[in-house]
């Protein structure tokens, strides 16, 4: 097997793109036609929460309109993040451990 590219996501709003100094933790979680779905960890802001975001394959672009936040850290976390793989339960539902 060979590397046929090698390259980042990137967020972008506004034709602005956006590289976030720290970008820790992604994982594709199902790729559909062109785009990808997946939990992120940017640091934005020095917020670092788990967002959800669907990204194009071609351009490797995430739209910052379509990212959500789904786990914020609890107050006695430092962090929040996966040291797993994601395991899908359901059509619509995974674990990240």
């Amino acid at each position: 097997m060979s590397i046929v590219s090698k390259n980042y996501f990137k967020i972008i709003h506004n034709d602005v793109i956006h590289v976030p100094r720290s970008w820790r933790d992604s994982a594709i979680l199902d790729i559909n036609n062109n785009t990808a779905s997946m939990p992120i960890r940017p640091t934005i802001d020095s917020i670092e929460i788990v967002w959800y975001a669907t990204a194009s394959i071609n351009n490797l672009a995430i739209n910052l309109d379509d990212i959500k936040p789904v786990l914020p850290f609890e107050e006695w976390e430092i962090k929040a993040g996966w040291p797993t793989n994601a395991v899908k339960i359901s059509s619509n539902e995974y674990l990240v451990g």
